[in-house]
């Protein structure tokens, strides 16, 4: 991967802190191994993944849509994605058929017990961000949701990065 030479502004970035575990690289990493235990425990009597959850929402709200948009919008590879919609398929969670335009691209579908399964795990995010935002309080709870968009934005920015989650933000 390439790495920006310099930043946008054209000058040195200050020298992050000694201490590790107060860099942003670190927080953010362990942040995410934190949210992602938490999702699996969620999720498991589910048994779908975050990921799945994601191309399960995108597919209820957009319709059916080709298999490429949901990689670009998740950010991974066709392949990945074509992957993980042959297990949902499997699973009975998405349908996938050939396009009426007959250019014969193939979209996904949800079904009736991909849509009940989205609904459930929907709860189940929403009652783990009640626990979250209990616990730290609603302002902080927002001000953290901000932060995260805006350290998700700057690493875009500077790497040159289309955002893949931007359109979901109202700020």
């Amino acid at each position: 991967m390439e790495t920006p030479s310099t930043p946008a502004t054209g000058t040195d970035p200050p020298t992050p802190s000694r201490r590790p575990h107060d860099r942003l690289t670190w927080l953010f990493h362990h942040a995410i191994g934190a949210n992602e235990a938490a999702l699996r425990d969620i999720f498991r009597d589910l048994d779908i993944t975050m990921a799945q959850f994601l191309a399960l929402t995108d597919v209820a709200r957009l319709g059916e849509v080709p298999p490429a948009h949901l990689a670009c919008a998740s950010g991974i590879s066709r392949q990945s994605m074509h992957a993980s919609l042959r297990r949902m398929q499997r699973a009975g969670l998405v349908r996938l058929h050939p396009a009426y335009d007959g250019r014969g691209a193939n979209v996904v579908a949800i079904t009736k017990r991909g849509e009940a399964v989205r609904k459930r795990a929907e709860e189940q995010i929403l009652w783990f961000e009640r626990l979250i935002a209990a616990r730290l309080g609603d302002p902080r709870r927002d001000e953290l949701a901000h932060l995260l968009r805006a350290y998700v934005r700057t690493i875009e920015q500077l790497w040159n990065r289309p955002s893949v989650a931007a359109w979901q933000w109202d700020d």
